[in-house]
């Protein structure tokens, strides 16, 4: 076999892979910040006071 083709190929298969995982962590960021932003939020997050709430204030 021609070694230095199987370098070259190895080397643009170690390159696609981690170009694939940069990818995967941006698209999962993206995701993660669109699912934040497009569910509304209950109202303890909202900040509400509910009965209860109010008792452990006090």
């Amino acid at each position: 076999m021609n070694l230095p083709v199987l370098i070259f190929v190895g080397i643009t298969a170690i390159l696609f892979i981690i170009l694939l995982v940069i990818r995967n962590q941006k698209d999962k960021r993206e995701v993660i910040d669109q699912m934040k932003n497009d569910y509304p939020k209950s109202k303890n997050e909202e900040g509400d006071a509910d009965i209860d709430n109010r008792s452990q204030l006090h």
